[in-house]
């Protein structure tokens, strides 16, 4: 399997120097070159080695490679990555994730409610952005708008990550429950966003 299967997909990173750990998206992937990206500054630097993981929804993906460029990414970072190895392609048991452009859904437990970003999604879980924190361990109801929806779901709190002063914060929420319609749409939504498609952003 070519590490192309892997474009849109979260990606592990284990710097091998300090054994460090990183995760990305994975930009474009052709031969023997990896393009990630990261939403915030690391200290990456150029011919730094890497031990990568990635999945798509049968296989585990991993592979040896080094920083070949350093590329601007506005707030975040961008990587060009030279695979040292072809990668080694395993049977998988865990779900990947796919980055989706952010898109507005709102976020309540109890009396809190919010608007929250969408920002990746797996058979079983979601990335948001949420600008109030919800506790690890919290359910928490996420309801998604048309075109994609309307659906409501109900996921748990896996964690959640300050990306820094004044900004939201990145929430990991694993999915609890959902209607029988909602659950159809939901695997639909992310099987179609596995092939490439890609849902227009809200506002």
């Amino acid at each position: 399997m070519d590490v192309s299967a892997l474009i849109g997909t979260r990606l592990r990173m284990q710097r091998l120097k300090d054994a460090r750990l990183f995760s990305g998206w994975v930009d474009t992937a052709v031969g023997g070159m990896v393009h990630v990206s990261l939403s915030s500054e690391e200290d990456i630097e150029e011919g730094d080695h890497f031990f990568c993981e990635g999945h798509t929804f049968t296989h585990r993906l991993s592979f040896k490679a080094f920083v070949e460029r350093s590329l601007g990414n506005g707030k975040g970072a961008r990587y060009m990555m030279r695979l040292v190895a072809p990668p080694v392609s395993t049977t998988a048991n865990e779900h990947p994730r796919y980055r989706v452009p952010p898109m507005s859904v709102t976020l309540t437990a109890g009396e809190d409610v919010c608007q929250g970003t969408l920002e990746d999604v797996s058979i079983a879980g979601l990335g948001v952005m949420s600008p109030i924190r919800f506790d690890k361990g919290m359910l928490v109801n996420v309801d998604i708008p048309e075109p994609v929806g309307p659906m409501r779901l109900t996921a748990q709190v896996r964690y959640f990550r300050n990306m820094g002063e004044n900004e939201d914060a990145q929430l990991g929420l694993q999915i609890f429950g959902m209607e029988r319609e909602s659950a159809q749409k939901w695997v639909q939504f992310v099987h179609w966003v596995a092939v490439g498609n890609r849902p227009r952003a809200s506002a």
